[in-house]
């Protein structure tokens, strides 16, 4: 049997492509940026960092203003090409920004008081408002109600955000995937999918096994994908599960807050008897 012949391999540093120490620091304390050209909007107008989706925020927090007045409110972190960045790019602010991707909503940043000594805390940031309306994110708009566009702010966690923008969004020859570069999102028809799921299972929770089969109670049945790609709706990556189950999984913990899972709670007991 005669050798395959190989050819020449070449070995690359690409300064486009993410090292694996810079990869920590996105997922820990955050890198600090000369330029917001440094940071790019992707096509969905996520913001890209070489080649993993960022959130950005401002590390230097001033505790007083020009007046010598004391301001204790802390920046909004940026998700998305909103036209608050726009307008940063625009006016070509000298900030210290940097990049990050951790996803539990610390934020290391500098207070810096009035002798301009910066003193380091990890703070919990809100989202910008302007992120969310550029992506529509669970339906964000400015036109809907203050309490609705509150609500949404107070249900948005990074978690779920990198869960529908996945952090590598670009392949190594550095083009666009389709497979890495495609938004994690429901598809069209996932609601006939889901449909069949359900059916598939008699309408029972396939985790605890409560029956949901009733028409007033299928609206606590979910349908939920076990890789976690919402647009992967194969019929062995779609399990039925009741509200409460669902909430269980991991990156589902907002389901908590929601009405159906409170109402669920409230009748599960009873449910279950009349199962028995």
């Amino acid at each position: 049997m005669g050798a395959y012949e190989l050819g020449d391999i070449t070995l690359r540093n690409d300064a486009r492509q993410i090292t694996l120490q810079e990869l920590d620091e996105l997922i820990g304390d955050g890198i600090d940026i000369q330029s917001l050209d440094q940071v790019t909007p992707f096509s969905d107008n996520t913001l890209v960092y070489k080649n993993r989706r960022v959130i950005l925020y401002i590390r230097d927090v001033a505790e007083y203003d020009s007046r010598g007045k004391r301001d204790d409110s802390l920046p909004r972190f940026h998700v998305a090409n909103c036209r608050t960045l726009i307008e940063m790019r625009t006016r070509k602010r000298l900030m210290r920004y940097v990049v990050a991707a951790r996803v539990d909503g610390r934020f290391q940043i500098n207070r810096i008081d009035k002798s301009k000594k910066p003193k380091g805390s990890f703070e919990t940031l809100r989202v910008c408002q302007n992120c969310l309306e550029c992506l529509g994110f669970d339906g964000f708009n400015f036109d809907s109600s203050p309490s609705r566009r509150k609500e949404i702010v107070s249900m948005f966690t990074l978690s779920r955000f990198f869960d529908r923008y996945p952090l590598t969004v670009i392949a190594d020859d550095g083009q666009e995937s389709e497979l890495t570069a495609r938004v994690n999102d429901y598809t069209g028809d996932f609601g006939l999918h889901a449909g069949r799921a359900k059916e598939r299972s008699g309408f029972k929770c396939e985790m605890c096994r409560i029956d949901l089969s009733s028409p007033n109670l299928r609206r606590y049945l979910h349908a939920h994908h076990i890789n976690a790609i919402k647009y992967d709706n194969s019929d062995d990556n779609l399990k039925a599960l009741c509200i409460e189950c669902h909430s269980q999984q991991a990156g589902h913990s907002h389901m908590l807050a929601l009405p159906d899972y409170k109402a669920f709670c409230s009748i599960r007991l009873k449910i279950r008897s009349n199962n028995n």
